[in-house]
């Protein structure tokens, strides 16, 4: 998964982590369910992208 991600994103760095809308971390292909929302890090953990638009 993380090879794929790398791959599709043309990442400059290796994927390391997948996250759920939620923030969960999903440690295998499974804890992701289908058609859900995920983000790719490099590393590090993950940072809710929308936080700054939800708290005007």
């Amino acid at each position: 998964l993380l090879e794929e991600c790398t791959e599709k994103l043309n990442l400059n760095m290796a994927a390391r982590r997948v996250f759920l809308a939620d923030g969960t971390e999903a440690l295998k292909p499974e804890d992701i369910p289908h058609e859900a929302d995920i983000y790719v890090s490099t590393g590090e953990p993950f940072s809710d992208p929308f936080k700054k638009v939800k708290a005007q």
